[in-house]
């Protein structure tokens, strides 16, 4: 997919700094969390602001951007940081190493019809949930269990669209990937991909299934004629 830009939102709980910052002309990173990394279908900053007021990227569980909140472009000619006011978007300074980056996992997004690609999300249920639109159902791909697929556990009841196929599994809809831990307790937990898992899985699952054809409702006749 074209148009595709690698951002970062940051917020500040404190909506009385954040109004503050705005009169005083800067803002202190150290008021401000990193709630949702990742790439969304958009060509510059003000579609990137439009698209978080209008539907939220999988991934994202906070409410629209608002003033006050820090979007970072990641690379292109328009990468830099842009503070949200009440006209819109005006550009800025901001140290991302001292704002807040705790409860965050990296993982990585697969969506029917695209590439894979990293995104950092909140550690919680409702973090991986809204990745893949539902209750989560985990698979097991990784030999040394390493790293484990969620998908959708109803996507063959919700009409998603065929997406990878996953060992035995013809997975349809969004699902994620995410690094297998376990805690000082010997319980299982999700645990942010290392950045050799991040190119290894990238490339095992880049390629997404093209086209399915149901060859009992096409025109044989007319598409061998083609």
């Amino acid at each position: 997919m074209s148009n595709r830009m690698r951002v970062r939102i940051f917020r500040s709980e404190n909506t009385k700094h954040s109004a503050e910052a705005l009169q005083n002309g800067g803002i202190q990173e150290e008021e401000y969390a990193l709630i949702y990394g990742g790439t969304v279908p958009a060509a510059d900053p003000e579609e990137v602001l439009a698209l978080f007021h209008q539907q939220h990227p999988p991934g994202f569980t906070g409410h629209a951007l608002s003033v006050g909140d820090v979007m970072q472009i990641c690379d292109g000619t328009q990468a830099g940081w842009y503070l949200c006011d009440q006209t819109g978007l005006q550009k800025i300074r901001f140290n991302p190493e001292k704002a807040l980056h705790d409860n965050m996992l990296r993982i990585l997004i697969c969506e029917p019809g695209t590439e894979p690609y990293e995104a950092e999300i909140p550690d919680t249920l409702k973090g991986l949930q809204s990745v893949v639109g539902g209750r989560i159902e985990p698979i097991y791909f990784d030999p040394q269990n390493e790293a484990i697929i969620y998908c959708d556990e109803e996507f063959l009841f919700k009409g998603y669209m065929p997406n990878r196929i996953v060992g035995d599994c013809l997975v349809h809809g969004t699902f994620l990937i995410v690094g297998d831990g376990v805690n000082e307790e010997g319980e299982l937990i999700s645990v942010s991909l290392t950045d050799e898992q991040v190119s290894r899985y990238t490339e095992e699952f880049r390629y997404p299934l093209i086209k399915i054809v149901d060859l009992e409702e096409m025109d044989i006749l007319g598409f061998l004629q083609m």
